[in-house]
């Protein structure tokens, strides 16, 4: 019994080397079954949640989720809701859409979007 007892979490202790760098080690036994070296590369994830995710490089694992919210669909006051929902659900892109162009209401809407989460920038 005690063999297909799988952990699936640990707690590690945060160390700090030299000035602003901290390291945490990662569990022999994830290392082993992911087939990983010293040396290898390690994507790590910031989540909305302010969670770390670590995938190795040479996972096939690359989720880009986009999600587009056109705003002539929605309700006025439904907007920011849609926003915080898409970011909270981990979206990487979140495209927001006018037909006829921003107006200023709009922009508004965006900067109070944009001052809500952490790590959010427009791009054209």
């Amino acid at each position: 019994m005690a063999n297909q007892d799988i952990r699936k979490s640990e707690v590690r202790r945060l160390q700090k080397t030299g000035g602003s760098t901290f390291i945490v080690s990662l569990p022999k036994r994830w290392v082993i079954e992911h087939g990983l070296m010293a040396k290898d590369q390690l994507r790590v994830e910031w989540r909305p949640s302010g969670n770390l995710r670590i995938i190795p490089e040479t996972s096939p694992i690359i989720r880009r989720r986009e999600v587009k919210i056109e705003l002539d669909d929605l309700p006025e006051k439904l907007a920011i809701d849609h926003l915080i929902a898409a970011y909270l659900s981990g979206a990487n892109l979140i495209r927001v859409y006018r037909k006829k162009g921003f107006d200023a209401a709009d922009r508004k809407l965006l900067r109070r979007f944009i001052s809500i989460g952490r790590g959010i920038e427009i791009v054209n």
